[in-house]
């Protein structure tokens, strides 16, 4: 049976850290479908216009914030291809594994950045995946405290599936 594992990248080196140890225990091995997965966020500065009085230009306004958050959303999309997850494929073909059963996901999502364990919960659940990977960022403990570490959020959110944390 086919195990499915979800690797959430944002591009650091602990995320890429993340690819190194699943090739090393994978390689090999005919028993895992891997996806790639990263969040990209709308910037703020493009969820808003201002608005207008005037019906007419409140439209124009719409239009061209709606081009304008395309445009943004294609360049993520290309940028996290080109850069992330075409780093990530090469590891696995630099340690001699076929990186032909690796998918890539990204997800785009209005929700400000510190809702990225949402999005990496909410695909593991939805894509049914047996475990779910991810690069310690290295919060400081102040931070930490304060706010959380989204590897601390997925752990302690997911009791479905085995949980990574790659250092």
């Amino acid at each position: 049976m086919k195990k499915k594992i979800l690797i959430a990248l944002d591009g650091s080196p602990n995320s890429i850290s993340a690819v190194e140890h699943v090739a090393d225990v994978i390689c090999g091995h005919k028993v895992s479908e891997v996806t790639l997965f990263h969040v990209c966020f709308d910037p703020p500065s493009l969820l808003e216009h201002g608005g207008s009085e005037d019906p007419g230009q409140e439209r124009e306004l719409d239009a061209r914030l709606h081009e304008k958050l395309t445009r943004w959303i294609e360049r993520c999309r290309e940028w996290v291809q080109e850069d992330i997850f075409e780093r990530a494929k090469k590891v696995f073909q630099d340690r001699g594994c076929s990186d032909e059963g690796v998918t890539v996901r990204t997800k785009v999502s209005a929700e400000a950045q510190a809702d990225v364990a949402s999005c990496i919960i909410q695909e593991v659940t939805d894509g049914g995946y047996d475990a779910v990977v991810l690069g310690r960022r290295g919060a400081s403990a102040p931070r930490e405290f304060l706010f959380g570490s989204i590897s601390s959020k997925v752990i302690h959110h997911l009791d479905t599936c085995a949980v990574w944390i790659v250092s």
